[in-house]
């Protein structure tokens, strides 16, 4: 048995060792990921499409590349007509709606100022403020002045964080076209990873020593259960979400509604907001202004889609792997500051890749052989 110091030695630099390599991987991660994102997502596809493409290639006795090009072509089709209503819809929406912000925002200055500032006898001001009846008039006029430019600068602020969200996304929607060149290396890419996936995955397991490859199955299939279940997790309740408000929205004739169906989807996919922070000002702004048929409509809607995801999402996050939105919420604002708009996928992501990690024991493992004897 050697000295104790001898083994307290060996285990710090088994732990340098360790922290060295892990350091270096996410260095790696960090400055490699913005250059080599195309080609993992061309991975990714390649492996989503493999069941199908090994189906072509077995049942319709079709050569590989014809059932890779098969394959590909069926998703592309997919995604570029559903794209292509969509975004022509969204344009075409967000362009109005920019233009007439500025004259909802008006009107609700108006009527707040109205409600807040005007015959004070009729208003809860008055009715629950005897300090203010007891004001001499010219206190009473410089409160009603302050009361009116609090409200403008509370109704110019909104306006202009509205106008410019709205504009931000339609350029960003019309900037689409100038990402071609990265769709155009990701297809190629997907093409000819699946064309030898086969080949690639062989290459992949040659390279791994074999004392791990149980442990690497292991985690492999873990990491995949946790990714696609992490998918479904938030991507189901917000799917249902959107649909919901879009059938509620046609129903009660509201215009823009695919536009404002999708933004309460977005909306919806960030932790602690969901479809409040879309419904409840937007309510507040119709009972502001007087329009209580709608201001109705919107809240029973409101209340529709609460009780749907109270009784969906027990049942999805049972049968799927979520996160909890704290965490969440932490992963996006990191992914944001590393990698900007990728990170608000990639952070998620990395966090349900060391969850994963975590299950399949391998932090247990790294622990063991730096602390062994």
């Amino acid at each position: 048995m050697p000295p104790e110091w001898i083994r307290d030695a060996a285990r710090l630099y088994r732990l340098l060792k360790v922290t060295v390599i892990v350091g270096l991987l996410a260095w790696g991660a960090y400055t490699v990921l913005p250059l080599v994102y195309p080609f993992l997502i061309a991975f990714l596809l390649a492996y989503a499409l493999n069941p199908l493409v090994t189906r072509l290639e077995k049942q319709a006795k079709l050569p590989r590349w014809l059932a890779v090009i098969l394959a590909m072509t069926l998703l592309l089709t997919v995604i570029l007509s559903v794209l292509g209503i969509v975004v022509s819809e969204i344009i075409g929406e967000i362009g109005t709606l920019a233009n007439q912000i500025p004259r909802y925002i008006a009107v609700f200055r108006h009527r707040l100022t109205q409600l807040l500032t005007v015959d004070l006898t009729q208003t809860l001001y008055e009715r629950f403020s005897r300090f203010y009846e007891a004001l001499d008039p010219g206190s009473q006029a410089r409160i009603q002045q302050h009361v009116q430019d609090v409200v403008e600068r509370l109704a110019d602020s909104g306006g202009k964080l509205a106008v410019g969200f709205l504009q931000t996304l339609q350029n960003l929607l019309l900037s689409l076209p100038n990402t071609a060149t990265v769709m155009v290396i990701v297809l190629l890419a997907t093409f000819f990873i699946s064309k030898d996936f086969r080949r690639i995955r062989r290459t992949l397991v040659e390279w791994i020593p074999v004392p791990l490859h149980d442990s690497t199955r292991a985690v492999v299939a873990d990491l995949r259960r946790a990714l696609v279940g992490f998918v479904k997790a938030q991507l189901t309740p917000t799917s249902v979400t959107a649909l919901l408000v879009l059938i509620g929205l046609l129903l009660l004739r509201v215009p823009y509604a695919v536009t404002l169906a999708l933004l309460t989807g977005l909306v919806d996919l960030l932790p602690y907001l969901g479809t409040g922070a879309v419904f409840l000002p937007w309510i507040a702004y119709l009972l502001v202004t007087s329009q209580m048929p709608l201001a109705l409509g919107l809240s029973a809607l409101y209340v529709i889609i609460l009780i749907v995801r109270q009784i969906l999402e027990p049942k999805v996050l049972a049968t799927n792997v979520g996160l909890d939105p704290l965490v969440t919420l932490i992963a996006l604002f990191v992914g944001l500051k590393l990698w900007g708009f990728v990170g608000l996928i990639a952070g998620p992501a990395a966090v349900v890749v060391l969850q994963a990690l975590k299950r399949a024991g391998v932090f247990r493992d790294l622990w063991a052989y730096i602390t062994r004897v």
